[in-house]
């Protein structure tokens, strides 16, 4: 005998991830129509190691991140950028299905992990380093040495005297710089001098992208959170302190909070 829909026993509640996932395609789909796709990308497939710190820093294209982070982009002008832009697509998303599980597809209707997808950044990235570093806390070194002022973050394990954790993000922070130095002669003074010579682009130049809330504010904002979730053992509220440190807050920069479902597990890893 064939069983009948219940929408009033709550049958309807099967539909949801269904519905939710074909929706998050259809987003993801049209976000791919318009030109532009692999913006942020460029600029990781693009640099030079060799003169990445030659340029300014103002203005879209320019390599910001400190030199070990070189080495993650060096290899990736070895591909076309269209196949480069591929494979970096998948390891974004495959970041995503970690982080969120069945519900990836679903997730793509929250527009900036969508648009971080889309555009190609690292947050998806940043938060999936900060789920992963409960188990192995190297992978924090990410943080600092991409996005200086997301290593607020390391407070946490500070405020709970996690020495041990604390200890092998600084030991894996010293050997990359070290390391860095002897691959890259030079580079570490080149983008210091960046740093302090110059200023970042310019919130209203990311227009519509850019959400203008003074570092400041946020990273004020950022720190109360971190010391609420670590007096209270909480993880995922890093997440939502992570995602207000970044240094410059586009729309796709709150895709990390895709990480929640994870730190809200009882073991994020």
């Amino acid at each position: 005998m064939r069983q009948r829909f219940d929408w009033r026993g709550g049958d309807w509640r099967r539909l949801v991830w269904p519905a939710l996932s074909v929706g998050g395609l259809f987003i993801l789909w049209s976000a791919f129509q318009t030109p532009g796709a692999g913006f942020d990308f460029y600029t990781y497939w693009a640099v030079d190691p060799a003169h990445a710190y030659a340029g300014s820093f103002e203005g879209f294209n320019s390599f910001r991140y400190s030199p070990p982070l070189l080495w993650l982009a060096a290899p990736l002008k070895i591909f076309p950028f269209e196949t480069a832009y591929i494979g970096w697509f998948a390891i974004q998303f495959g970041v995503l299905v970690y982080l969120t599980g069945r519900w990836a597809l679903a997730w793509l209707l929250f527009l900036p992990v969508t648009s971080e997808l889309y555009h190609g950044n690292i947050h998806l990235l940043l938060a999936g380093s900060l789920v992963v570093g409960y188990r192995w806390p190297a992978l924090w070194a990410f943080l600092p040495l991409s996005k200086i002022t997301t290593g607020s973050v390391l407070l946490a394990p500070l405020i709970r005297r996690d020495w041990r954790r604390l200890g092998t993000v600084a030991l894996a922070v010293v050997v990359l710089v070290l390391v860095s130095e002897l691959v890259t002669p030079n580079a570490w003074g080149d983008w210091i001098g960046r740093l302090l010579g110059e200023r970042f682009a310019t919130l209203d130049e990311g227009g519509a992208a850019a959400l203008e809330i003074p570092l400041v504010v946020r990273l004020g904002a950022a720190v109360l959170i971190i010391v609420w979730a670590a007096l209270t053992d909480r993880r995922w509220p890093l997440a939502v302190a992570l995602a207000l440190s970044l240094p410059q807050l586009w729309i796709h920069g709150l895709s990390i909070l895709a990480a929640i479902p994870r730190l809200r597990a009882p073991r994020p890893t």
